[in-house]
């Protein structure tokens, strides 16, 4: 299996791949990045992390030197290779000396997603990684504090850490998005919160409007969330994952009825997705 990635278009070794420390994605963090879950040879709702990643460079006034098109063609050169079907895909903007921008795409062999994932146990983070982030809502690579989150939370035997507003309004996962299900309605955090617009979260909440489930984005607490009828986490690898306890609490069932017709649907809507190919025309 070749080890390598592919860095503005081409394919390169790990070993040959320079980056000098005193470049500014190295040094200042200088840079964007998009993870995503190949399965089956599909690359799950790549337009939406292109968009995303694009939307960013934007506001952060950052050049975005390639399409969709060439990332989809450079990610199924890059798995061909890799002889990978299955894959967590990165996707990086770098801040190079010069002002240059260089598109580098990774990939790491995974196992194939279940739907729903196994349950999970989730808390709040710890006061030192709460509070308003300088560029909220946007996936930069200033990660430390998402990263120091979830490795205290594991430590306290968490399998998510949750982040919450002063006031105590949750806002979202070191690396997740909030669900819960109340009666016959589907809540989530508000984008207007600052968090992250998870590709996910649309899918998610958009398949649960085919079902019928109404949909409220608004404001609630570690305490709602524990009682919910339901509850599941979301993310681009992930996948859903239904919640079994909060701070200690035992929701009352862990996948529950309506989790499981999401979680259904949602692996419908990947089966959806289009076959990654090198020989699709990069535009």
């Amino acid at each position: 299996m070749n080890q390598g990635y592919m860095l503005n278009g081409k394919f390169v070794d790990r070993k040959t791949l320079d980056i000098d420390p005193l470049e500014p994605c190295f040094a200042h963090g200088h840079g964007l990045f998009e993870t995503l879950r190949v399965q089956d040879g599909r690359a799950m709702f790549l337009v939406g992390h292109v968009e995303r990643m694009r939307t960013t460079a934007a506001v952060l006034d950052m050049e975005f030197p390639t399409d969709l098109a060439r990332v989809a063609k450079d990610m199924a050169e890059l798995l061909d290779r890799r002889g990978l079907r299955n894959a967590r895909v990165k996707l990086y903007l770098l801040g190079r000396a010069d002002d240059r921008i260089d598109v580098l795409l990774t990939a790491e062999p995974i196992e194939a997603l279940v739907l729903p994932g196994p349950g999970i146990a989730v808390g709040l983070a710890d006061a030192r990684f709460q509070g308003a982030t300088a560029l909220p809502g946007l996936k930069t690579m200033n990660y430390m504090t998402n990263r120091l989150a979830a490795k205290e939370g594991q430590a306290r035997g968490l399998d998510e850490v949750l982040f919450a507003h002063s006031d105590g309004t949750l806002t979202e996962g070191s690396r997740t998005t909030i669900f819960m299900l109340r009666s016959n309605e589907l809540v989530t955090p508000d984008l207007s919160l600052a968090i992250l617009p998870g590709i996910t979260r649309q899918v998610v909440l958009e398949v649960a409007t085919r079902q019928g489930l109404g949909i409220r984005e608004e404001l609630f607490t570690i305490d709602d969330l524990a009682g919910a009828d339901e509850a599941f986490l979301t993310g681009s690898v992930s996948g859903i994952r239904p919640v079994v306890s909060v701070e200690g609490r035992p929701l009352p069932v862990a996948p529950g009825p309506r989790t499981l017709a999401i979680a259904r649907a949602y692996g419908a809507r990947i089966e959806e997705e289009p076959l990654l190919s090198r020989d699709a025309a990069a535009g």
